[in-house]
């Protein structure tokens, strides 16, 4: 067998010990009528029916960038609102606890490198924060240390993904920018001023697929665009085809869908692995429990966690 073959069996059986972990999680300690009084009413199309499983309290601020650890035990979310990043239970979305009170400044983002490295996007501070995180200790403090700090030609980022080979990606959004940094200098920048192809508008996130595509929300443009791993610019999803009006946060599944957090249509996007319109998840917030501004999603298997930023909280949801 190749070593690609036993990269990837390896890879196969880390999501299934995931998948397993969270159902396992949600059943024993999801209340049986968890999100009954405020179930959202959703348009679905394509058989991406999801059904809420549960709900945060009431302890996070205008919640934003979500991740999931590695190992899928915890859940940690940007709380711009409260200047910290809360660790939250997987499923019942409880506060373990959080870090970063003093230190970050309207952090928007969270994500883990393939090293299992923790970066924070300290939006107010004009960096990345990079730490080790290895969970939460029994008296609820957080087990973390910090290890390196991403400044230079920062400008008020609010989204960050990790590729392979020691690569991030940086939503500059003060700077109208997308960069490319690797070893701490900056390789590729896409800026406002190039093409109109690539000229960008308030970038809120970067995300790598499965397939090792680069996507930004283009915010301000009201699109998203699809890059290569050096940032070399593939094609763009515009406000035409996809109906975006305020695209953020992007996430997707190992089946190639891809979700993509609208909060200017209070509802999640999805398109498939060759950007062709899926469907929508749209629980809008003129009906009960619906979404407001939805900014953060990530997704594990059939598992999907939302920040409903307009309304305060984290939902998960599990997709039939």
């Amino acid at each position: 067998m190749t070593v690609a073959r036993l990269l990837l069996l390896n890879k196969l059986l880390k999501m299934k010990r995931i998948v397993l972990f969270l159902t396992l999680l949600v059943f024993f300690h999801t209340p049986l009528n968890a999100g009954a009084t405020e179930a959202p009413t959703f348009d679905i199309k394509n058989g991406v029916n999801p059904v809420q499983l549960n709900q945060s309290g009431k302890f996070l601020s205008a919640p934003s960038g979500i991740s999931t650890t590695p190992a899928g035990d915890y859940l940690l979310v940007a709380d711009p609102g409260n200047n910290e990043i809360k660790v939250l239970d997987t499923g019942k979305l409880k506060q373990l606890s959080q870090f970063g009170k003093g230190d970050l400044a309207d952090p928007h983002d969270v994500a883990f490198d393939p090293k299992g490295r923790l970066l924070v996007a300290d939006t107010k501070n004009d960096r990345i924060m990079i730490y080790k995180f290895d969970g939460v200790y029994r008296d609820g403090s957080p087990n973390i240390e910090y290890l390196a700090t991403i400044s230079d030609g920062l400008s008020a980022p609010k989204g960050v993904a990790a590729g392979t080979g020691g690569r991030i990606y940086i939503a500059n959004t003060g700077d109208n920018s997308v960069l490319l940094i690797k070893d701490g200098k900056i390789i590729t920048r896409i800026t406002a001023a190039g093409p109109a192809e690539t000229a960008l508008s308030g970038p809120i996130d970067v995300h790598i697929d499965s397939a090792g595509h680069v996507l930004v929300s283009d915010s301000g443009n009201k699109r998203v665009l699809v890059f290569d791993f050096s940032l070399k610019f593939q094609q763009e999803l515009s406000t035409e085809k996809y109906g975006f009006k305020r695209p953020g946060r992007i996430s997707s599944d190992d089946a190639g869908l891809i979700f993509i957090a609208d909060e200017g249509r209070d509802e999640i996007g999805i398109i498939d692995s060759r950007f062709k319109p899926k469907g929508r998840i749209n629980a809008s917030s003129t009906r009960p429990g619906g979404l407001i501004r939805p900014q953060g999603i990530e997704t594990i298997g059939r598992y999907m966690w939302v920040t409903d930023t307009g309304n305060n909280r984290v939902i998960l949801y599990k997709r039939e």
